[in-house]
C-alpha cells in the first residue's frame, strides 16, 4: 500500500493491518473496512512484482528454502516469514 491510503487509515485500522499474517487476510480486512484499493496497491498486497520485497530465506527449523514472507513493515524492515515444507513461522530483517 502506498503511503496516501496509510495516511487515510485510523490508529485501529492500522493495528489490524500490521496483525493480518497474509495478503488474504490484509485484502478480507480492507474489504471490511470498506477501503477502496487501487490496481497497484492489489499488486502490492498480492506480491506483484519483486522490486525491493525480501527473498525466500532457508528455514532454521528444517533448512527448506521453500520458504516466503507472509508480512513486511517498510517502518523497521522486519519481515515474518514461514516454511511451507515443515509450518515453522519466524521473523527476519530486510536486507
Amino acid at each position: 500500500m502506498n503511503k496516501d491510503l496509510l495516511n487515510t487509515l485510523t490508529k485501529e485500522q492500522l493495528e489490524k493491518a500490521r496483525s493480518c499474517r497474509s495478503s488474504r487476510e490484509l485484502l478480507d480486512l480492507a474489504k471490511q473496512e470498506g477501503l477502496e484499493l487501487t490496481e497497484e496497491q492489489l499488486q502490492h498486497v498480492n506480491g506483484g512484482g519483486n522490486c525491493g520485497q525480501p527473498d525466500p530465506e532457508m528455514c532454521p527449523h528444517c533448512q527448506s528454502m521453500n520458504t516466503k514472507w507472509t508480512y513486511y513493515d517498510h517502518s523497521d524492515n522486519e519481515i515474518d516469514y514461514v516454511c511451507n515444507d515443515c509450518g515453522h513461522v519466524w521473523k527476519g530483517k530486510f536486507r
